[in-house]
């Protein structure tokens, strides 16, 4: 079996992003094995500012990426992990 490779793409940031009053929300486009999955908003944690999912599946997913995450292609894990790898670059 092959491993699948889960990145992302950071589009927008803070104002720019689609919760623009949060100063480190970050928006990214979502790929497994290169192909576009769908697009996410991550925010900081309030304890730690580390990313992470917020609220429920449809306030940080669109509907692309909760069809992936429904098939079980990839876990909301893998999506902040893939996030978290690009925004630190």
């Amino acid at each position: 079996m092959t491993a699948t490779t889960i990145t992302a793409k950071i589009t927008a940031r803070a104002a720019r992003s689609t919760v623009p009053d949060n100063a480190g929300a970050v928006d990214a486009t979502v790929y497994v094995d290169g192909r576009d999955v769908g697009d996410c908003t991550l925010l900081p944690r309030q304890h730690d500012g580390r990313l992470d999912v917020w609220g429920e599946l449809d306030h940080w997913a669109d509907d692309s990426l909760r069809l992936a995450l429904d098939a079980g292609t990839l876990s909301a894990d893998d999506v902040v992990e893939a996030v978290i790898s690009e925004a630190d670059r």
